[in-house]
């Protein structure tokens, strides 16, 4: 499939301006993040909403010789909000990769 199929009508030859962001300061908008810091102990389990950003560390006690971590992924349902913004990335990236 080519960008053809998907701009081939009249209509798609008026531009938009996109702004330029090759030179935007990546860390503009971590002054409006504020971090969770969450400690998970023996047993408990942490649950984080797909799509989310995060970051693991774990430690391990003085007396203590292992940590173990266990990760599990399922799959998403696509029938909410997500189920046109991921068939759009999907479309989009198979043009990109194809082309």
């Amino acid at each position: 499939m080519s960008l053809d199929e998907y701009f081939s009508h009249p209509e798609s030859e008026r531009l938009t301006p996109v702004e330029d962001v090759s030179d935007t300061d990546p860390w503009k908008w971590t002054k409006l993040s504020a971090p969770i810091r969450v400690e998970v102990k023996a047993g408990e389990m942490l649950y984080l909403p797909a799509l989310w950003y995060h970051q693991v560390a774990q430690t391990v006690d003085e007396d203590e010789e292992v940590c173990v971590a266990v990760n599990y992924w399922y799959d998403m349902d696509f029938s909410g909000p997500f189920v046109s913004m991921v068939n759009y990335v999907r479309d989009m990236t198979e043009v990109v990769m194809n082309s």
